[in-house]
């Protein structure tokens, strides 16, 4: 009688599975995981303590996350400085809502709402084209945030030694935070709306950008300049600096001018 030969067939390996941080604790996965957590934070309306307090919750919980994989980063893969970014943003966030929180707080207990008295001087210069070209120049002062003005101010042209002085750089003392940038006062409220429609009232971004979009038609300048102040401000970006005026993008063409999932300040 013949033998009988039984061959078994292997089977095929299945496909390395990606790890997350959710799942595998993978630290290089963790500022991702920050990344989206921030992006996703939970939509609210801004009036109500409930909601405040809610997304208070969820962010001081993201905040012990970061010390958590900090503290058990044997492998030292997280960059420091770049959680270090992500805390501040945290604890921005973080400042504001308490704020909120106890203004409606005393709002309901139907107590005056004590006016702050210290006055807030942005480090902001604003420029403004009068009369062809002649251009005034204005600094933001508030009081708290309630009452925000514009005052004039006189920019002074730099003497030809003062600018041989930058140029050649000496008998310059470079010192941090002396930086002012002149931004467009449209710009700056277009940028202020966005900030506070996504932190404050929890809302999405990209939908109040296309809202202001076809309200304002914004130029091709117009869109870079606000996508760069709202990085500048440590806010998410949500498409490709250099490719902002093209329609659907693909993001594996090979074309990308840069990385959008990353927070720069």
């Amino acid at each position: 009688m013949p033998k009988t030969i039984i061959t078994i067939e292997p089977e095929p390996d299945e496909p390395a599975r990606e790890t997350t941080w959710e799942d595998d604790l993978d630290h290089t996965k963790f500022l991702n995981h920050v990344g989206e957590k921030i992006k996703s934070m939970p939509q609210h309306s801004g009036q109500t303590t409930v909601g405040c307090e809610k997304l208070i919750s969820y962010l001081r919980k993201l905040d012990r996350d970061i010390s958590k994989a900090v503290q058990s980063d044997d492998k030292n893969v997280i960059d420091e400085v770049k959680a270090e970014k992500y805390r501040d943003i945290i604890h921005n966030y973080i400042s504001q809502l308490e704020e909120a929180l106890e203004i409606l707080t005393t709002k309901k207990r139907g107590k005056k709402v004590k006016k702050k008295s210290s006055l807030v001087i942005s480090k902001q210069v604003v420029s403004r084209i009068k009369d062809g070209n002649e251009i005034e120049y204005f600094i933001s002062v508030a009081d708290g945030e309630d009452d925000e003005q514009l005052f004039k101010v006189n920019i002074e042209e730099p003497t030809d030694k003062q600018l041989e002085a930058f140029l050649t750089g000496e008998g310059i003392t470079k010192e941090a935070g002396h930086l002012v940038t002149f931004v467009d006062p449209f710009l700056q409220s277009i940028t202020r709306l966005l900030i506070r429609s996504h932190v404050t009232h929890g809302k999405d971004m990209r939908d109040v950008y296309q809202q202001l979009d076809d309200q304002y038609s914004f130029t091709a300048r117009e869109q870079l300049s606000i996508h760069e102040l709202l990085l500048q401000k440590g806010m998410p970006t949500f498409g490709d600096l250099g490719r902002l005026n093209e329609k659907n993008p693909s993001s594996v063409d090979g074309k990308n001018v840069e990385g959008t999932t990353i927070y720069r300040s």
